[in-house]
């Protein structure tokens, strides 16, 4: 082979190794804020990923990790509920939220009136979601 066509196969596997995505890791949390003993059911699954089933007493959380940037667009979704009221939300949107989710950390607030994002631009916690 010659010397040019050598090059031009390495320069090619060069840029192919090189073109991979970057993975991000992020973290997702939901606190429980719905006040006095009231517990919150929260159920959370990836299309090929359940996370399980968890019952959230007052001001207790559940989180997970994961990356993102190595596979298709990451979508998580949680059914919740407390007393009689449910829903199904999505927790986690990556198109939506990579940017939103401060020090790649999504921190939720699950209240009686609905769901709260903390918005790092904005220093606050922002409604997202109503129960209903």
């Amino acid at each position: 082979m010659s010397p040019f066509k050598t090059y031009v196969v390495l320069l090619i596997l060069a840029m192919a190794t090189s073109i991979s995505p970057v993975a991000l890791s992020f973290e997702v949390f939901i606190f429980n804020i719905l006040g006095t003993d009231t517990n919150l059911n929260v159920h959370c699954r990836l299309s090929f990923e359940d996370l399980g089933t968890y019952v959230l007493e007052r001001e207790a959380h559940f989180n997970w990790t994961f990356d993102i940037g190595k596979r298709s667009t990451v979508i998580y979704e949680c059914d919740m509920s407390y007393d009689n009221v449910s829903g199904h939300f999505t927790m986690f949107d990556e198109q939506r939220d990579a940017s939103r989710c401060g020090d790649q950390k999504c921190l939720w607030k699950v209240q009686q009136d609905g769901m709260y994002l903390y918005i790092k631009e904005h220093d606050a916690y922002e409604k997202q979601f109503p129960w209903s």
